[in-house]
């Protein structure tokens, strides 16, 4: 992974956007200050191909987790395993509390990797992320895939989005997690 300024380092542009790349370079995932929150888009060379759903400061179960700290860590997975850029990040909505990781997939040079989980005081009408699809010049698509607890459903409200669902449970900390490739 490189930064916007050519250094094999990630990058963090002025203090207000984190960037997080595949191992291949091709995919990123560009988190954006908005609002009260951070946003992400989705982009594979450089096009812009998917953006986070955002709620606002009245929506208690917002459309994604409301995002207000990130930071961008090295992290090691392993002794001999090279470190790996990761987005961290936390937030909070109505009775809920947010967390997000976001990095590249150590098995999967092509993908990134989203492990998200909300704390939660009472039931919520919606745990999951969300994303609207732009228009794609050419073939260039995402896969989004739902991994262990998560499910992916269309979004009734938007045209061209999904949404990345948390598996029902009765347990106060909800999880899910999903991985983005490109189409081949």
């Amino acid at each position: 992974m490189t930064s916007d300024d050519g250094n094999d380092s990630p990058s963090q542009a002025d203090g207000s956007e984190l960037i997080v790349r595949s191992q291949d370079g091709r995919l990123q995932a560009e988190f954006v200050w908005q609002a009260d929150r951070y946003a992400h888009r989705l982009l594979l060379d450089g096009v812009p191909l998917a953006t986070s759903i955002e709620g606002d400061a009245s929506d208690p179960w917002p459309p994604s987790p409301p995002l207000q700290q990130l930071s961008l860590e090295v992290i090691r997975s392993g002794s001999d395993a090279p470190a790996q850029p990761i987005v961290l990040g936390v937030g909070a909505a109505g009775r809920g509390h947010w967390s997000v990781s976001a990095g590249n997939d150590p098995d999967r040079p092509d993908a990134l990797l989203f492990d998200l989980a909300c704390r939660r005081n009472e039931p919520a009408a919606f745990l999951g992320s969300s994303y609207a699809f732009s228009p794609a010049p050419g073939e260039r698509t995402l896969l989004i895939e739902p991994l262990e607890q998560s499910e992916l459903q269309p979004d009734n409200d938007v045209a061209d989005a999904v949404r990345i669902v948390a598996a029902k449970t009765a347990q106060p900390t909800v999880r899910w997690r999903y991985r983005v490739t490109p189409v081949r």
